[in-house]
C-alpha cells in the first residue's frame, strides 16, 4: 500500500520510525513548515524522513492547490496522520482512496482540537485517552477506529500526562495500522452531544485565578507544567511570575486570595486560595530552569502579606 505519512511532535517521529521498521511503502512524508528550528523541543520528523532518504515535504499549507496535484501524482492510497496542526480540506481529504486517518490526543469525541491536555487536567478529569479516526473536514469529528484509555493521576502534570499519551499512542498505532492494511474500518460516527472543543489558545491566558478553590488552582498550575513553555504565571505589582510546582494544603485560608500568609526555607511560600492554602515550591525562571519559590522570593523582595494577582 502507498502511504503518505504526515506528523509532528514525538507521536509523529515514533509512528513514522515504526513505519520505517516495518519497511513499508512510504511514498511521502510530510512535515511542518518549520521542522526543525531552532529550540525545538521533540524530535524531528523531517529529519527522520531525510536520514531514510524518503521524499519528505515540509508545508505551513497543506491545502495549497500545487501541493495537492503534486500529492496526486504519487498516486497515494492511505494518509495517515499524528500531531500535525492544520485542518485538511475535502480536496486534500480525497487525494486517497483508502482514507485519510488520524491520530488524536484525547477521548474523542470529547477533547477536539487544540489543548486537549491541560483542558482535561484543569477539568479535574480521572480518565483521558487516545483516538484512531477517520478525518472529515470538520476537527477531529471523523468515525472513530480505534481508543484506548488510562488514568489521569491526581499528580499527573501537563508534560507527564503528554508523555503518558505519546507511549499509549504508539502502543494503539502499533494494534490499528495492520487493520488499516486489510481494509480500512469505518468506524463507529461520533456522539456530538458528548463533544468537547477548546478555542486555538492557553487555557484562561495562563493566568492564575487564586479566587478560586485551591483544587483548581493546583489543577490549573499542573496542566501548564511543560518546560520548556511558559508556566501558569500571576503578578506581584507588575513583575510576571511563572509558577511550576505546587502542593495542596489543609490549611485554611487566611485572608485575601493571592495574598502570601507564610514564607518557609527550604520549602516554599503559603497563598490563600478561595478556601484553603497552597503551598508554592518551584518558579520557572527560564525556559527549561526553576527555582527554589522561597529562594525567589528573597531575591525579589517579596514578602510575607504580599498579594499576587
Amino acid at each position: 500500500m502507498r502511504i503518505v505519512f504526515i506528523g509532528s511532535k514525538d507521536i509523529g517521529y515514533l509512528c513514522l520510525k515504526q513505519l520505517i521498521e516495518w519497511k513499508k511503502n512510504i511514498v511521502a512524508v510530510i512535515a511542518r513548515g518549520d521542522d526543525p528550528h531552532q529550540g525545538q523541543w521533540y524530535k524531528s520528523v523531517s529529519q527522520l524522513a531525510e536520514k531514510n532518504n524518503l521524499k519528505l515535504f515540509k508545508t505551513n499549507n497543506i491545502n495549497n492547490l500545487e501541493f495537492i496535484n503534486e500529492m496526486k501524482t504519487l498516486k497515494p492510497e492511505l494518509a495517515f496522520t499524528a500531531q500535525f496542526p492544520q485542518i485538511y480540506k475535502e480536496d486534500f481529504i480525497k487525494i486517497f482512496p483508502k482514507g485519510c486517518i488520524n491520530l488524536h490526543f484525547a477521548p474523542l469525541p470529547k477533547y477536539r482540537g487544540c489543548f486537549p491536555i491541560p483542558h482535561a487536567i484543569i477539568n479535574n478529569e480521572k480518565e483521558f485517552g487516545v483516538t484512531i479516526h477517520h478525518i472529515n473536514t470538520g476537527v477531529d469529528n471523523g468515525p472513530i477506529i480505534a481508543q484506548t484509555l488510562f488514568p489521569i493521576d491526581i499528580t499527573d502534570t501537563g508534560k507527564r500526562l503528554y508523555e503518558k499519551s505519546t507511549n499509549q499512542g504508539l502502543e494503539l498505532f502499533k494494534e490499528t495500522f495492520p487493520l488499516l492494511e486489510e481494509s480500512t474500518p469505518k468506524g463507529t460516527p461520533q456522539n456530538e452531544e458528548k463533544a468537547i472543543r477548546y478555542k486555538r489558545e492557553k487555557p484562561s491566558g495562563g493566568i492564575i485565578n487564586w479566587h478560586k478553590n485551591v483544587l483548581d488552582v493546583y489543577n490549573f498550575i499542573r496542566s501548564l507544567y511543560f518546560l520548556p513553555f511558559e508556566a501558569a504565571n500571576t503578578t506581584w505589582k507588575s513583575k510576571k511570575i511563572c509558577v511550576t510546582e505546587v502542593e495542596r494544603t489543609k490549611i485554611e485560608g487566611d485572608g485575601d486570595p493571592g495574598r502570601i500568609t507564610k514564607i518557609t526555607k527550604g520549602k516554599g511560600f503559603l497563598v490563600n486560595t478561595k478556601d484553603k492554602q497552597l503551598l508554592v515550591k518551584k518558579i520557572q525562571i527560564k525556559r527549561y530552569d526553576e527555582a527554589n519559590a522561597d529562594e525567589y522570593l528573597l531575591q525579589e523582595g517579596i514578602k510575607e502579606g504580599d498579594l499576587l494577582k
